[in-house]
């Protein structure tokens, strides 16, 4: 029964973030590279990186930081309550929240959920219009939450081992995917986007399912 929920939800992610990515790449991405402001969350990127790399890479307490609080943010929108979050100086960490159940989403979060990215985008919502420093500002998140994550994909990580690497590597690869579009679709074309992008997903998908059963055999 595991398996089969594994496979099915596999297949699910599969066909919705294929159809996902190919509407957003299609109708939007070309007006992430027009977009005026587009150097600026560049130079942010570059910014994160160099900072990462110079001062950041060999001291794991802030990408620990994010890890932690990935899973404790998932725990919380899946209504459990969150009990602890520690973080050593050394760059161990834990969390713990009331209840033994789990699920996909708090257990991997951290290897799929740009998490300050996405807090700052909510934040953009109390403010008329972002300006360019928020550019640069979400370039460096994106880059440190983009690099935070890379660091944790290694075959020897504990969170993997609960559903098995296998099934845990895909389900994180394609959510991360999902969230950094989504990301950048926030950034640069808004919010107001989405009911049209909803329609375009809905279109390609019906347009997909007709495919497919036009070679079922009679």
């Amino acid at each position: 029964m595991k398996l089969l929920k594994k496979i099915i939800t596999l297949f699910c992610l599969y066909v919705l973030t294929f159809v996902f990515v190919k509407v957003t790449i299609v109708n939007y991405a070309e007006s992430w590279l027009d977009h005026k402001n587009i150097l600026y969350f560049a130079i942010g990127v570059v910014a994160s990186l160099i900072l990462y790399f110079l001062f950041l890479r060999k001291n794991h307490f802030y990408g620990t930081l994010r890890h932690e609080l990935c899973h404790w943010f998932f725990a919380l929108i899946s209504f459990k309550k969150p009990q602890a979050l520690h973080i050593s100086s050394s760059g161990a960490g834990s969390y713990a929240y009331a209840g033994l159940e789990s699920n996909y989403l708090i257990v991997l979060a951290p290897y799929f959920f740009p998490l300050i990215s996405i807090l700052l985008l909510v934040l953009q919502l109390f403010f008329i219009g972002p300006r360019v420093p928020f550019y640069v500002v979400m370039g460096m998140a994106m880059a440190f939450d983009l690099v935070s994550m890379k660091q944790d994909y290694h075959l020897e990580q504990s969170d993997w081992k609960k559903y098995g690497r296998v099934f845990s590597i895909q389900f994180s690869m394609l959510l991360l995917l999902f969230f950094t579009l989504n990301a950048l679709l926030i950034l640069f074309n808004g919010y107001q986007v989405y009911p049209q992008l909803a329609v375009q997903i809905y279109e390609s998908l019906i347009k997909m399912a007709q495919q497919v059963w036009s070679l079922m055999p009679n």
